[in-house]
C-alpha cells in the first residue's frame, strides 16, 4: 500500500511539474512571438 501510495505522489509531482514547465513555454513562446 505504501509503494503504491509513493508512486502515485511521485505521479503526481510529475503532472504537476509538466503543467507547470508547459505553463512557462507558453509564456516564453508568446514573448518570443509577439516580440517586434
Amino acid at each position: 500500500m505504501k509503494k503504491q501510495s509513493m508512486f502515485f505522489g511521485v505521479l503526481l509531482v510529475g503532472f504537476g511539474i509538466f503543467f507547470l514547465l508547459n505553463e512557462l513555454h507558453m509564456s516564453i513562446a508568446a514573448k518570443v512571438y509577439t516580440w517586434p
